[in-house]
């Protein structure tokens, strides 16, 4: 089991060696997108024994733009790189956590 796992490793920084430039997106994984932290609040207020999650929301409110904002920009990122690409010049990747809220908007 042991020599697996670090064959696994090995094979990942082997891969990973060959990326030169990254831009990495973590964050939030409970940060909605928009349209579905509208959804969930419309559902929640109708609930008062959901007063919590309804306040929890509430207060993640000012932070949606970020969802936004990531999706936009890993866009753009990896638009620019492409272009870069064409070129010959050295181009960069989008990485993320994986999980979901920021980190999904840029996959």
């Amino acid at each position: 089991r042991m020599f697996r796992i670090q064959c696994e490793f090995e094979d990942a920084a082997r891969r990973l060696a060959q990326v030169q430039h990254v831009c990495l997106f973590i964050g939030s994984g409970k940060l909605r997108s928009y349209a579905s932290h509208v959804a969930a609040l419309a559902e929640v207020v109708k609930d008062p024994t959901r007063a919590g999650e309804a306040a929890l929301l509430a207060r993640q409110q000012p932070l949606l733009k970020l969802n936004e904002v990531s999706r936009d920009l890993a866009r753009k990122l990896t638009a620019w790189s492409m272009e870069r690409e064409v070129d010959g010049s050295d181009t960069y990747h989008v990485a993320t956590g994986g999980g979901p809220g920021i980190m999904e908007a840029a996959n």
